[in-house]
């Protein structure tokens, strides 16, 4: 009988030492789970001195069961596990206390849609100081001027003179200013300067004395 246990143990050992460990798994299963349909079962006789499994059953060159039943520990396990619990869902971004419910405070954006948008991580560390920048305009100051306008020698093409009001200023842009602005103005520019005076330059129109000429000047740092 000995030589008989020993041959059965070698041929099953390798192919039962994971099913010993699937029989040990199913001992902690909850009730509810163990009330699901059975699979087909698998038995094996365990001798606690040699940890040697050895496969019981119905099968013609295996025993019926435990070969030293008072000596060996029966075990039985299943071909497939047991359907397992269902999973939590996934875990928004956006769901902060994890609770799955969209809370007002969980809306960043405000848009009452909970998605991508906001999910947003903490507030990072405080950023190095940058390098100094380019001193820019200390100011602006737009200048108006009613002043008359000479015709040139082309169509509708008119000059005049214009200075901004501050010494220093210099000129940005022109145009032209109020409901008396010239009819169907096509063009207002700065064409020359010379020691802080401005020639405009405008065409189009058909009366230069209703226009205003509007001229933005600003002080350069």
């Amino acid at each position: 009988m000995s030589s008989d246990i020993s041959r059965l143990a070698r041929r099953v050992r390798p192919a039962l030492f994971l099913g010993a460990l699937a029989a040990i798994a199913l001992v902690a299963v909850p009730t509810d789970v163990e009330a699901q349909a059975p699979t087909a079962t698998l038995k094996a006789g365990y001798i606690p001195g040699t940890g040697t499994l050895y496969l019981v059953g119905d099968q013609d060159d295996l025993p019926d069961a435990c070969v030293r039943p008072d000596e060996h520990v029966l075990i039985e396990w299943n071909e497939e596990g047991p359907i397992g619990d269902q999973g939590l869902p996934e875990l928004a971004c956006w769901d902060v206390n994890a609770d799955g419910v969209p809370d007002p405070s969980e809306d960043l954006d405000g848009n009452s849609v909970f998605d991508a948008d906001d999910c947003r991580g903490e507030t990072g560390p405080q950023g190095e100081q940058g390098e100094q920048g380019p001193s820019g305009l200390l100011g602006l100051d737009i200048i108006n001027d009613s002043s008359s306008w000479t015709e040139t020698e082309e169509s509708q093409v008119y000059v005049t003179t214009l200075a901004c009001e501050l010494p220093g200023q210099v000129a940005l842009s022109v145009g032209v200013n109020g409901e008396g602005a010239m009819n169907n103005v096509v063009s207002i520019a700065i064409v020359g300067s010379n020691g802080g005076y401005y020639r405009i330059r405008i065409k189009g129109g058909s009366s230069a004395s209703e226009v205003e000429a509007q001229l933005v000047c600003a002080t350069v740092g």
